[in-house]
């Protein structure tokens, strides 16, 4: 039941949640309690991301003197693992008050049901992952021009859309449905209406480096800061490229300067894998896994989340290296295996009186690693 706002209210979420027989039930105007179980989901994942560095707090009264941009660490894609692994590794996996378990014990119980009731059984699984993504990307309506298609100033054009051009219904040119993934702007997906099948088309000029829509704006900006208005599409990826000059021109290499390198090379993983996967290319996504954790900052402030989530009384330290270290042997650096160790052992600590988790502990915790248990050392 989501909110009425009008990026809930969008053609293009309406439109896809049809395809997919998914019922939009609206939240009623000015009731605010039928939305309270989200709010406080949505209120305990910004409580998590506001403790992280560089966080910019609810508003400015509350950041007061705090240099978020100096102290932020995490690029955009590493920000977007950290939230997977919070939501599937941490929030998933603890008991919720409210409930009485864990939300994926309650997610079970609906599924395959329990002693007291039936469950729903198990949803069909999704045939087309690729499918499935491109009916959720933002989409406008084109007509398709002897020179392609325009979107935000961009051409796009591919031998596809030759049948499409200047096609007419009626006394109108025809206008197709044309989606584009706004973390990757090089390429457009055009529904073909007669075969319900999605057609890619790139660049035009596909001399021209992928970018953001955010990367594209921002180059807009630049220029009319430089008091250039209503810039072409060239005019605007030469402003990019002067922009990425001035930084590599830099004497030292900032926080931005690292952020912006990630995003690049993270653009470059989501166009190889479009191409990898494209229906015309005989390819699919292949299945999202979560990678390892190394040892670094980023697993021991996941350790620490993770241990406040079991209310211990006493403080665990775990910022040391050696438990760090201790935990990541442990586990090979597995988000489940981690979670999973993690309980085991605060539940030790609460049956021993000790109530803090450390090395010392870790070494009473019956406990296998994952290798020696797949070789078949372990038995259950």
């Amino acid at each position: 039941m989501p909110i009425t706002a009008r990026t809930f209210r969008s053609a293009s979420l309406k439109a896809s949640c049809d395809e997919y027989g998914i019922d939009i039930q609206w939240r009623p105007v000015r009731t605010p309690h039928f939305g309270g179980h989200i709010e406080r989901l949505m209120g305990t994942v910004a409580k998590e991301i506001h403790a992280l560095p560089g966080t910019t707090f609810s508003n400015p009264k509350q950041r007061g003197e705090y240099n978020a941009e100096a102290k932020a660490v995490m690029t955009l894609p590493e920000m977007r693992r950290w939230l997977v692994q919070y939501i599937v590794g941490v929030y998933h996996q603890r008991k919720h008050r409210g409930i009485g378990m864990a939300p994926i014990d309650r997610w079970q119980e609906g599924i395959l049901g329990n002693d007291r009731q039936k469950g729903v059984g198990l949803p069909e699984p999704v045939t087309d992952s690729l499918r499935l993504r491109l009916d959720f990307l933002p989409f406008e309506e084109r007509t398709v021009q002897r020179y392609g298609i325009v979107w935000d100033k961009v051409t796009y054009y591919g031998d596809v859309l030759r049948p499409w051009i200047n096609l007419s219904q009626g006394r109108q040119k025809q206008k197709f449905l044309v989606r584009r993934d706004p973390t990757d702007i090089s390429l457009i997906y055009v529904l073909d209406p007669e075969q319900n099948v999605y057609f890619y088309a790139p660049y035009r000029d596909q001399t021209k480096p992928s970018l953001s829509i955010w990367e594209f704006r921002a180059a807009e900006t630049f220029l009319r800061d430089h008091g250039v208005r209503d810039a072409g599409e060239n005019e605007i990826f030469r402003a990019r490229e002067e922009m990425l000059r001035i930084e590599e021109g830099a004497r030292k290499e900032t926080k931005r300067q690292r952020r912006d390198r990630e995003r690049k090379k993270h653009h470059a993983e989501i166009a190889l894998r479009a191409f990898q996967t494209d229906q015309q290319l005989g390819n699919r996504f292949d299945p999202f896994q979560l990678p390892r954790w190394a040892i670094d900052g980023g697993y021991a402030l996941f350790l620490a989340r993770l241990c406040e989530s079991m209310e211990l009384q006493k403080p665990s330290n775990l910022h040391s290296k050696q438990l760090v270290t201790r935990f990541h042997t442990m586990t090979e650096g597995l988000t489940g295996e981690t979670t999973k160790l993690m309980s085991a052992a605060a539940e030790l600590a609460i049956k021993t009186g000790r109530e803090m988790i450390d090395t010392a502990l870790l070494d009473e915790v019956r406990w296998t690693a994952p290798g020696e248990r797949r070789r078949g050392g372990w038995l259950a």
